[in-house]
């Protein structure tokens, strides 16, 4: 390859690297194995998505005080025909959930890339 095309193929490598790791919680949640009650696996990736459309729509709807518990109440609704689980684990799996987007040391998830400059 010459020269330009290498630049032109690299520019904005940092900015796409960072839209890509924000897929990363999604990716966690997917090599979690939960089972419920009738030993179905359950999707934590896609309890993951739902996840992030519960909390976009609280944000829309200006509902600030949402946390677990509401979650757990909406996951166990939008999956009841799905899943047989427990209040309990609804809350705990809504937990997991929350602290994989953010962990509860507080600090912000960083990733380590090389953009291939020196």
């Amino acid at each position: 390859m010459d020269r330009m095309d290498i630049r032109e193929l690299t520019s904005g490598y940092r900015e796409r690297m960072k839209r890509l790791a924000l897929f990363d919680p999604l990716f966690e949640l997917d090599r979690k194995r939960e089972q419920d009650q009738n030993n179905n696996i359950i999707d934590m990736k896609g309890l993951g998505l739902l996840t992030l459309l519960f909390f976009f729509e609280q944000k829309i709807m200006r509902q600030t005080k949402s946390g677990v518990k509401e979650l757990a109440q909406f996951l166990q609704t939008v999956t009841a025909n799905q899943y047989s689980l427990e209040e309990a684990t609804y809350e705990r799996i809504a937990r997991s959930i929350v602290q994989t987007f953010r962990p509860t040391t507080g600090k912000k998830r960083s990733y380590n890339f090389s953009t291939g400059k020196k």
